[in-house]
Order: structure tokens, then sequence, then C-alpha cells
């Protein structure tokens, strides 16, 4: 992982140098296990989680009941792009799903099968959310959330979990994103959040 470079990240809370890869690098390093590991041995403060629900937990978000936590767990991805084949280089090793194909309406069999990279012990998945925040946790990164453009990101069961998650692997965590009208659902979880400015 050689084209990357640290940024200073400010909002009204500082969080320090975080990961960033540089085109041509593809979102697909920085969001994966690999990129985190990378992040910690080189000194970076933070790494930024992207993040996307799968298409079991956005179809379950339109219907307006509670969400359990039990609902909740294993369906949200640290992905940046939404369309993880036109532009973040995954293939389908079974050729069933391709270009045009998005992670919200994908199934977790489905984003779990999907690979990027071709070097042995170098080859990238669709990390879970879970899997991310216990690693920031055992590594003491802290983990800054960004999620992605979802009308899960409005249910506030879904950032009560992600505070129970984060708390539970002792992982300091942030929020920040475009998606503005998400936040004060992340602030009544207890994150520090802010808004990226467009």
């Amino acid at each position: 992982m050689t084209t990357t470079t640290g940024l200073r990240t400010f909002g009204p809370h500082e969080v320090g140098w975080k990961l960033h890869v540089r085109a041509p690098v593809p979102k697909h390093v920085e969001n994966s296990l690999h990129g985190t590991r990378y992040a910690a041995r080189h000194g970076y403060d933070t790494t930024d989680l992207d993040m996307l629900p799968d298409a079991v937990l956005t179809e379950r978000a339109k219907d307006p009941a509670p969400m359990t936590f039990a609902e909740i767990v294993g369906h949200l991805r640290n992905t940046h792009w939404e369309d993880p084949f036109r532009h973040d280089g995954f293939r389908d090793p079974k050729h069933i799903l391709g270009k045009g194909d998005l992670v919200t309406e994908m199934h977790p069999y489905e984003l779990d099968r999907l690979v990027a990279g071709h070097w042995p012990g170098r080859r990238f998945h669709i990390p879970r959310i879970e899997d991310q925040l216990a690693l920031c946790g055992e590594l003491e990164r802290q983990a800054l959330l960004e999620p992605k453009r979802s009308r899960v990101w409005l249910r506030q069961e879904v950032w009560n979990y992600l505070a129970a998650m984060a708390d539970w692997h002792g992982t300091r965590t942030a929020v920040y994103s475009l998606m503005h009208e998400c936040l004060p659902y992340a602030r009544q979880a207890g994150f520090r959040a802010w808004p990226i400015a467009a």
C-alpha cells in the first residue's frame, strides 16, 4: 500500500491523522482489515470506516416498527461505493453478480464472497462493521464512522447498536457525514458527530 497519504481531519473535534488512499489505489484498500492494520503499523490516529447497509437491513428499515439489535447485527458493511464492481474493483467468483449490482441490494452471503486483489494473502473483502470496530479497539485506533446515503441512518436503533458495539469493543469513535440529516441520531446515541461540507 504505497500510494497513501495522511489527512488531517478537522471538525468541531480534532481526530488526528487518518489513513487515506490516493487514486489509482481503489477504496477497498482503505476500507479493509488490511487497511486498518496498515494504519496502526504506520502511526495513523484514525481509521475511516465508510458504511453502507446490505439488502436485509435496507428492506427492514422501511418498516417503522422498532428494530432489535438481533435484526441489525451483521448487516452493516465497511465500503465506500454502493456499486463495488464498477468503482472498487470487486468481483464475484461465482460470476452471478456484476456491474450495476448494489451493496444495498445484496444479501450477506453475497457480500461475503466478493473479492478484490489478486495476490495470495492480499485479497480484499467487504468487512462487516462489527469486525472493523473490534479490530480498531484491539489496535487502539479511533474509528471515524462515515455513513453513506441510506434511509437506514435515520433509524435511532441503528445508531444505538453502533454505540453499543463500539462500547463493547472499547473503541473510540466519532461520526462525520455528507448526509447531515443522520447526525442528530448519531449524537442521540452518544457519538461526537459533525457534517462534512458539501
